[in-house]
C-alpha cells in the first residue's frame, strides 16, 4: 500500500499545495523502519505511523471541504462553470470571501479557472469531487443528520477542539 501512495504523491499527487508535502516524511519513516536507537533498541515505526503518512492528502482533502462556504461553491461547481459574480448572486456571498475560497480550492487542485475576457470562469479540476458530495449527501441521509447533532463536530463547533 505504501508504494502506491509514494507513486501517487511523487507524481504529483494531491494537487496543488499538496503535491509532495508528505513524501520526504514516508521516505524518512519507511527508511527508519529499521534504524536503531543510540541505546542499541531498534526503532519500529508501527503500521499505524506508516498508515497516518499515507492518509495525510485524505484528511487534507476533507479539511479544504470543511468551510460551508467552499462546500456552496463546490456543488455549485457541479452543475457546471461559473464566474466569481456568478457564484456571488447565487450563494449570497460577497466577491472577496468568494474570491479567497476559490484560491483555496484551486491551491488544493480541486477547481480550475480558464480566461473568459476580463474574468475567469471556475469549474470542478475533478469531476469525482461532484460524486464524493453526492455520496456525502447519502451519508448523511441514511443517519439522519447525526454529524450535525455531534458534541464535537456538529453544531456551532467550528474549530474541532472541544473536549
Amino acid at each position: 500500500m505504501s508504494g502506491d501512495w509514494l507513486r501517487y504523491l511523487s507524481m504529483g499527487g494531491g494537487g496543488g499545495a499538496l503535491a509532495g508535502v508528505h513524501l520526504g516524511l514516508v521516505y524518512a519513516l519507511l527508511a527508519n523502519r529499521e534504524q536503531r536507537y543510540y541505546r542499541s533498541k531498534a526503532m519500529i515505526t508501527s503500521d499505524a505511523e506508516i498508515e497516518r503518512v499515507e492518509l495525510a492528502p485524505a484528511a487534507a482533502l476533507f479539511r479544504s471541504l470543511g468551510d460551508p462556504a467552499r462546500l456552496m461553491i463546490v456543488r455549485r461547481l457541479a452543475v457546471g462553470p461559473a464566474r466569481v459574480t456568478d457564484l456571488t448572486a447565487v450563494l449570497g456571498l460577497a466577491q472577496s470571501t468568494v474570491s479567497k475560497h476559490l484560491a483555496c480550492l484551486r491551491d488544493c487542485g480541486l477547481v480550475a479557472s480558464e480566461p473568459a475576457g476580463r474574468a475567469s470562469v471556475f469549474r470542478l479540476a475533478q469531476p469525482a469531487l461532484a460524486d464524493m458530495l453526492a455520496s456525502a449527501e447519502a451519508v448523511l441521509a441514511a443517519t439522519g443528520n447525526a454529524v450535525a447533532l455531534c458534541p464535537i463536530w456538529g453544531g456551532d463547533c467550528c474549530d474541532g477542539n472541544k473536549s
